[in-house]
């Protein structure tokens, strides 16, 4: 799992070159999972052009309940989702689900999704955590 983080060695570098090592790391073989790419105030990233890679690659992107719950904060969360899903459902792939919990009670509550589900074109099919044995294959979890 991997993506960029705040109070890192790594300083954002503008969107071209955000862009290009979030790529590079998808290509590296080294992740599967692309956490709450979804975020691109802090290190702003081409969406698209990540959402084709990843998916090229069989990296999951996250879908992060805890950012989720946040997104009126940030206006960017939902086109930035909805240019996800777009991507995701013409590669015929999906998503994973992360709670980012930050206390017990968030661990199961997927309130902040179930409210923009309709919005962004997302269904349950698009989603690997319903499907477990598909996500272990993935994983490499026998």
């Amino acid at each position: 799992m991997a993506n960029f983080h705040k109070n890192t060695d790594y300083q954002d570098r503008g969107k071209k070159l955000n862009t290009e090592v979030i790529l590079k790391t998808i290509k590296s073989g080294k992740v599967n999972i692309i956490s709450h790419p979804f975020l691109t105030k802090s290190f702003n990233i081409d969406i698209k052009r990540m959402s084709e890679e990843a998916c090229k690659n069989n990296v999951l992107l996250e879908l992060n309940l805890y950012y989720l719950s946040k997104s009126k904060n940030n206006p960017d969360i939902i086109p930035n989702i909805k240019i996800m899903v777009d991507v995701v459902k013409q590669y015929k792939k999906k998503f994973i689900i992360g709670s980012d919990a930050h206390n017990i009670w968030e661990l199961a509550d997927d309130s902040s999704l179930k409210a923009i589900k309709k919005q962004i074109g997302l269904t349950d099919n698009l989603i690997i955590n319903n499907y477990p044995q598909e996500l272990f294959k993935l994983l490499k979890i026998s």
